[in-house]
């Protein structure tokens, strides 16, 4: 029952955080991601003047940062939901009073709800999938720059 009252303190708090970081996110993805694949673009050309090639590492450096804490919060989302299977298992095996079994079952429902963890911008969780999705599409998107300049 700790355990409970500990995880909905956390979702509360993730709720919170989730306001203000859901906008960077959404900044990040999809403003910040072209200017990153333009500027590694302008990394290989061999046109370009070192300076440029400079800021370009830092920016790619960022870039790399910014997937890091994309998977991050994916495992976030993973972990938050990691209880459900042991909730069942708990309620099925042990013998519990009615207001127990009441909690694990409210509990159950909340967790088989929306996704706990960060959204970028409430349009779509920042989860393993969405993760995928962010680097497939980078690379397309890069594979597609590299065509349109050529």
């Amino acid at each position: 029952m700790r355990a409970i009252v500990e995880h909905n303190a956390i979702t509360r708090t993730t709720h919170t955080l989730n306001e203000f970081i859901s906008i960077i996110i959404f900044i990040v993805y999809f403003m910040a991601i072209p200017y990153w694949l333009l500027l590694l673009y302008s990394f290989q050309n061999r046109q370009s003047s070192s300076l440029l090639k400079l800021y370009t590492f830092v920016s790619i450096l960022l870039f790399l940062l910014f997937f890091s804490v994309s998977s991050l919060l994916a495992m976030l989302a993973k972990s938050a939901h990691k209880c459900y299977p042991l909730l069942y298992s708990i309620l099925m095996t042990r013998s519990l009073t009615y207001r127990q079994r009441l909690r694990i079952e409210s509990m159950i429902s909340r967790l088989s709800g929306p996704v706990i963890g960060f959204y970028c911008l409430d349009l779509f969780p920042m989860n393993s999938y969405e993760f995928s999705q962010l680097i497939l599409i980078s690379v397309a998107n890069y594979l597609f720059i590299i065509g349109l300049f050529k």
